[in-house]
């Protein structure tokens, strides 16, 4: 039974045997096929011999009429020779078929003069193109190895859409787990830092903190009238120049370091320096309040805000590292550690489930060529 045969009934095949059947089909055709190929191959060796006998006779054709100018003739020769180099070419490399835009010069002009030899090599042509698109179109034609790689296409394309799909389910679940481990650790770093506990030993930190700075301000203003002759005495007398321009830069820093209180008796010479016009001011106003400023400050005085200043700085420091090193601050450092390193996961996630939700796999089975086959998979 040759294999247009099938096609003249409906062939009902079960699934689970269609593969089997169609490559056993699709081995008779191809041997069919091969002995088709032989017939057109010995069609085209026919053509081709018959191109080559056509040639020759349009070689050998002489004009009959000897009152033909010698440039027609002339003309005429060129033509032929054209006409004859293209087909032999195309003998060569085994197309013939696009020689009508080539020759179609050649050929007007060759009918004038050898009619029937061009007629004949144009017919050979003809007849081994059609051998040898024939024998082109037999390779192409193997219905059912199309219908074999549809069906391999088709269970490729349903592999990738349920791995896909897969995909898909997976990355869903792991981007809505990584959203509640951040969410979770997020709040649970907020709420650790609202704690009684926690909060009792940031509210002393910021107490003292602040009582500090008050002292700092108190001991700024206690020197600020004295700018000026720190400066005028610091250039006066270099040997408590480092000293006063310590005070300068920041009284309450230089008073902690200043543990002998040098600048009592720095002032006091200043002081002798003011009597004695050695240190002068603009205006007399001026002059009065830095002497009222260093009058105001002993070192009884000094020495007991110098304690309170000390004992407060260290207790604002202590209350400071207390509240620092408290485990509410620890655990809510790691946890919004923890949710910063989710949030980076969740965006790669994210990204990825971005990118596998763009996979659109186009799945269709070869219901058409089945049919063309005559094919009912039951």
């Amino acid at each position: 039974m040759g294999w247009r045969d099938w096609f003249r009934r409906e062939t009902e095949i079960p699934a689970a045997e269609l593969e089997a059947w169609l490559k056993e089909k699709a081995e008779e055709r191809r041997e069919e096929q091969k002995e088709q190929a032989k017939a057109f191959e010995s069609k085209q060796d026919e053509s081709r011999k018959s191109i080559q006998s056509a040639i020759e006779a349009l070689e050998a054709a002489e004009l009959n009429n000897d009152k033909i100018p010698i440039k027609h003739k002339h003309f005429m020769e060129g033509n032929r020779e054209t006409f004859i180099k293209v087909i032999k070419n195309g003998l060569e490399s085994n197309r013939l078929d696009d020689l009508g835009t080539k020759l179609q010069r050649s050929m007007t002009i060759l009918n004038e003069f050898f009619q029937n030899e061009v007629m004949a090599v144009l017919e050979s042509v003809r007849n081994f193109e059609h051998a040898r698109k024939e024998q082109l179109l037999l390779e192409e034609a193997n219905e059912f190895e199309v219908v074999l790689e549809r069906l391999a296409q088709y269970q490729r394309g349903k592999k990738e859409k349920s791995h896909v799909e897969n995909q898909r389910a997976v990355l869903s679940k792991e981007v809505e787990s990584i959203e509640q481990q951040y969410k979770d650790r997020e709040e649970r770093a907020t709420n650790r830092l609202l704690e009684k506990d926690f909060l009792g030993a940031q509210e002393n930190a910021e107490k003292l903190g602040a009582a500090s700075k008050r002292m700092r301000g108190e001991i700024a203003d206690l020197f600020s009238p004295l700018r000026d002759v720190l400066k005028k005495y610091g250039h006066a007398r270099f040997h408590h120049k480092q000293l006063m321009d310590q005070y300068l830069d920041d009284a309450s820093v230089a008073l902690s370091t200043d543990i002998d209180l040098e600048v009592v008796d720095a002032l006091a010479y200043a002081k002798g320096m003011i009597g004695k016009g050695e240190i002068t001011f603009k205006d007399d106003g001026k002059k009065q309040r830095a002497l009222d400023a260093i009058d105001f400050i002993s070192k009884e005085e000094l020495t007991v805000m110098l304690r309170e200043y000390a004992l407060l700085s260290k207790q604002a420091k202590d209350a400071d590292r207390a509240s620092k090193e408290h485990d509410a601050i620890k655990i809510s450092q790691k946890l919004s550690e923890e949710a910063k390193k989710l949030q980076e996961k969740l965006a790669d996630k994210t990204k990825a489930l971005r990118r596998v939700e763009d996979i659109n796999v186009e799945v269709e089975y070869p219901h058409e060529l089945l049919e063309k086959l005559k094919v009912k998979v039951v």
